[in-house]
């Protein structure tokens, strides 16, 4: 199966293949562009996240970021009935602290604790604690109103932990053996030897309990409270946060003290959170606990912090962070700049990917930044990050800064260079289209000059002279053009004339030859026939013919106003065909009508088939046929169809006419020669009904 290709003019051709190269040029160098801009988005992307990170890091004093990242090295934490708050004590700072239960808030209290007593259990009476100095053994009351502290007993030491049912009056108190103090009484029962050592002792009046955390703070010991014998070892675990990833890995956990918190009903621990511990599952959790105990909401914190947020807003940062980092990829959060759920909060962890713990190592030892490629982070997505040192005193690097941006950001900034490149490379192709276009134009114009002249002189217009100025090509093309029409036109003419003379000979020879063998035309019907036909003026010659073929005719009106040679010479023409269509198709008005329509518009009026069955009239125009009865006027008829016949009466005659009969046409005389005539042509036969041509006016 062929296929056309499409036809294309020469401007056509020549846009086509000049714009497909154009474009060609335009993408490879567009494309080269676009590299070198994504190269050069990519290095400054690096080299700002390297500056943020290292300006940040130079303005972060060590000192208070290592007092914000420090965990609280609580010895002791116990509940003030009077006001619900948790009271503990901090061995790193040597500060008193008040902690809100609700959300873990801590502030440091005016009141100070006598040196060596770190121990805290409930007192009896709202606003009171008794502390204990583990070393010596001495209990004191100490009153949170004035701070003032009066002996209560003095114990036996070792002495590890204490832990006060205030609503009984009794102390529980832990150390080789857990003991019972009966603290209105003063006497001391040794309740059991504790196989473990603990490390925190609280009492649960909801379970009567007395809750024991163990020495390395991941297990939760249930005694107790009537005979102190271990009645469950409940190891402790982190709850999975929500939306945490499938690869997500519980840190270990190591509470420093625990607490019951009477008016909630919660057992609390503390880590460098407040939290919630469940003892049915041993699951600790933070939520509605604030991280670090609340130091973020502190003046400390919020002097970097904010600065922080305010160069992440403007420098379109994702991040900006610090942090620890320990036992060679574990994370510990510090300082976050970032606002919302994807804020990481003081002393929260993460662990680092595998492919950058080298690169982080090289930072702390030697204070080298550290500049990430694109990696993915199970909780923060897609990221390019930059590290670098915070340094001490010495000039040792004890934290880093982390500056982060979404992989989005640099994705849209290179698209819009691309975008911007290509929409250039497009005005550029359009350009360039429009200049070839100009080009084109000015080839295309004098060849289609010439072309216009080719196409008047292929019609017989030799008179052409296309005149072109420039280019000298065609200026040439159009001359040649021009002389070779004028050649062309006069060869023509002579051509012309001696075709005219050999037509004009041939035409006589073929009308001669025509004419010999033209069948005589029918003077009369067959004998016995049931139909005549003939002129009405019988000195008149008729205006039709003929061909009788059988026991039917076919008759013809011919046109009038022709010469009279040119008139026999159709009227021959005329006999010839039909001659040939009556004895090929005999006398089937059915298969005649489409021939006889088609055939010789010119030269007829109208048709007429005459059988034993009828007349069949097929007229060119409207008004040829008439019916004639005998004494009166000539009637006009419209046949119905050439296949319907026309039965006159007996002695009624069809007129058939060359052109409409009137008050003056020879039709409006026919009654008075009727009688004549149909004595000249019914001869010796009856005449059943007769067709007569009327002669043109």
């Amino acid at each position: 199966m062929s296929s056309r290709l499409p036809r294309l003019t020469l401007r056509g051709w020549f846009l086509t293949s000049l714009l497909s190269v154009l474009a060609a040029l335009i993408v490879i160098q567009a494309t080269h562009i676009y590299v070198s801009l994504s190269d050069l988005i990519t290095q400054g992307f690096d080299r700002k996240l390297l500056a943020i990170s290292t300006t940040t890091a130079a303005f972060i004093d060590p000192a208070d970021h290592a007092r914000l990242v420090e965990p609280l090295q609580l010895t002791g934490i116990a509940r003030n009935t009077a006001d619900g708050t948790l009271l503990a004590y901090d061995r790193r700072s040597s500060e008193f602290l008040k902690i809100r239960p609700a959300d873990g808030f801590a502030s440091v209290s005016t009141l100070k604790l006598p040196p060596g007593f770190h121990q805290l259990a409930t007192g009896t009476a709202p606003d009171t604690l008794i502390i204990l100095d583990a070393a010596t053994g001495e209990l004191r009351l100490f009153s949170l109103r004035t701070g003032e502290h009066t002996p209560l007993h003095r114990l036996e030491p070792p002495v590890v932990a204490i832990a006060s049912d205030s609503a009984r009056g009794v102390l529980y108190i832990g150390g080789r053996h857990l003991d019972r103090l009966d603290l209105r009484t003063g006497i001391v029962t040794r309740l059991a030897q504790l196989h473990e050592p603990t490390r925190d002792l609280t009492f649960d009046p909801e379970r009567q309990t007395l809750w024991g955390l163990g020495e390395s703070g991941s297990t939760l010991l249930d005694l107790n409270s009537a005979d102190g014998l271990l009645r469950r070892r409940i190891p402790l675990a982190q709850e999975k946060p929500e939306g945490a990833a499938e690869t997500w890995k519980p840190a270990p956990v190591r509470l420093v003290a625990i607490v019951f918190d009477e008016a909630a009903k919660k057992l609390l621990g503390t880590e460098r959170s407040l939290l919630h511990i469940d003892p049915a599952t041993g699951l600790v959790s933070p939520k509605k606990l604030l991280s670090g105990f609340g130091r973020e909401l502190g003046p400390g914190y919020l002097r970097y912090a904010a600065p922080m947020r305010r160069i992440t807003n403007r420098a379109n940062l994702t991040f900006l962070y610090t942090q620890l980092v320990t036992e060679r990829d574990h994370i510990i959060y510090g300082l976050d700049g970032t606002v919302g759920e994807k804020h990481s909060a003081i002393l929260s962890t993460d662990t680092l990917p595998a492919s950058e713990t080298a690169g982080i190592q090289q930072l702390l030892a030697d204070g080298t930044p550290h500049l990430t490629t694109v990696r993915a982070w199970d909780q923060w997505g897609l990221l390019k990050s930059a590290f670098a040192p915070i340094f001490d005193a010495t000039g040792h690097p004890v934290a880093m800064v982390g500056a982060d941006v979404d992989i989005t950001t640099i994705r849209y900034a290179t698209h819009r260079a691309l975008v911007i490149t290509f929409a250039f490379g497009a005005l550029l192709l359009l350009v360039a289209g429009l200049l070839s276009l100009a080009i084109a134009r000015q080839l295309a114009r004098p060849l289609a000059r010439i072309k216009a002249a080719a196409l008047r002189a292929a019609a017989g217009d030799y008179a052409q002279h296309v005149a072109v100025a420039h280019p000298r090509e065609l200026r040439e093309l159009a001359a040649g053009f021009s002389n070779a029409t004028a050649g062309l036109g006069r060869r023509f003419v002579e051509l012309d004339a001696a075709v005219a003379d050999g037509r004009a000979v041939r035409d006589r020879g073929a009308l001669l030859t025509r004419l010999a063998d033209v069948p005589p035309l029918a003077a009369a019907p067959a004998p016995g026939a049931v139909w005549t036909w003939g002129a009405l003026d019988a000195d008149a010659p008729a205006p039709g013919g003929a061909i009788i073929a059988g026991d039917a005719a076919l008759a013809w009106c011919g046109a009038a106003g022709a010469e009279p040679l040119i008139a026999a010479a159709h009227r021959a023409e005329l006999a010839v065909l039909a001659h040939a269509l009556l004895t090929r198709h005999g006398a089937d008005p059915v298969v005649l009508a489409p021939l006889l329509t088609a055939l010789a518009p010119n030269e007829v009026a109208a048709w007429v088939l005459l059988t034993s069955a009828g007349v069949h009239v097929l007229a060119r125009r409207p008004g040829l046929v008439h019916r004639l009865s005998p004494g009166s006027a000539p009637a006009p008829l419209t046949p119905a169809a050439f296949t319907t016949p026309i039965v006159p009466a007996p002695g009624e005659a069809i007129i058939v006419t060359s052109t409409p009969a009137g008050p003056t046409s020879p039709a409006a005389a026919a009654p008075a020669t009727l009688a004549a005539w149909r004595r000249a042509a019914a001869g010796a036969h009856t005449v059943g009904y007769a067709v007569i041509f009327q002669p043109s006016a």
